[in-house]
């Protein structure tokens, strides 16, 4: 995690609450004081973020964490959208079924209760955020526990696999990690990361026949994110260039974001305060 996490606030109440670290690489400014990283924050033009530090998070295409200047506008208006009341609703609703559905689950298996509260709540998560983006419903017992014909893994499985090892990503690109010399645990990450994208690809087409067919009507993540994309490939075809839509890979790296935002921290949480 860092030095940070461990040292917390000790070197800060040394030497103060914002200083320099001098490399021959570069200078790291290490700031503790809450109006200074709110002047840092607001400055989005003027602090720019270092794109090497969020390379891993490209994994699946550039999105709204790894880009900036005009490019994070287009990412934060196209995706912005999607969060509001409705989508809230939405989350309230799917989040209380799976909630009722497990703990009918954990009541099922009598006095002995539950040992796997965590992995409980990560099922609980994965549901409501598959929801909430994709307009995808699953029952808590089955849905995406379930391995989808094509494939030899579950959804679940797959992006979890492909959270759990984000940091590797920096140091290995995923084109080489089915490589047959590769340590088994790093090609069945290889495999996890070909499952993932194959999953969003299948979404991804389901959204776009059900838009053409005008079946998509609960609006989310994904349906924004389909027409921003759509709108680009139009626009190219008309021979004009366009900076208003999303490309497919933009698509896919906002929602693995959107997942690495939202999923485990969630469930993390709950679990905890259960």
């Amino acid at each position: 995690m860092g030095w940070a996490f461990q040292d917390k606030h000790k070197l800060h109440d040394e030497i103060g609450p914002i200083f320099t670290l001098v490399t021959p690489a570069a200078n790291e400014v290490t700031i503790a004081d809450p109006e200074a990283a709110h002047a840092v924050l607001a400055r989005r033009k003027d602090y720019i973020k270092p794109a090497v530090m969020y390379e891993q998070l490209n994994v699946f295409g550039r999105n709204l964490n790894t880009v900036e200047g005009e490019d994070w506008q287009r990412h934060r208006r196209l995706t912005a959208p999607s969060f509001n009341e409705k989508t809230s609703s939405l989350v309230w609703e799917e989040a209380r079924r799976q909630a009722t559905s497990m703990v009918s689950a954990w009541a099922q298996k009598g006095s002995q209760g539950t040992t796997e509260v965590v992995a409980d709540t990560a099922t609980l998560a994965l549901h409501v955020l598959t929801c909430a983006g994709f307009g995808e419903t699953y029952s808590f017992n089955e849905g995406v526990s379930q391995v989808a014909k094509g494939h030899e893994m579950t959804y679940r499985d797959s992006l979890s696999l492909c959270l759990a090892n984000i940091i590797t990503f920096a140091i290995i690109p995923k084109r080489y990690l089915t490589l047959s010399f590769f340590p088994r645990k790093l090609r069945t990450l290889g495999q996890a990361v070909q499952e993932f994208q194959q999953y969003m690809e299948e979404i991804l087409a389901r959204e776009r026949a059900s838009g053409a067919k005008g079946k998509s009507e609960t609006p989310n993540l994904m349906s924004a994110l389909v027409k921003a994309s759509d709108e680009d490939s139009q626009a190219k075809e008309s021979g004009r260039h366009s900076k208003l839509g999303l490309t497919d890979e933009e698509i896919f790296g906002n929602l693995f974001a959107y997942h690495l935002a939202g999923h485990e921290t969630t469930a993390n949480t709950v679990a905890y305060a259960l």
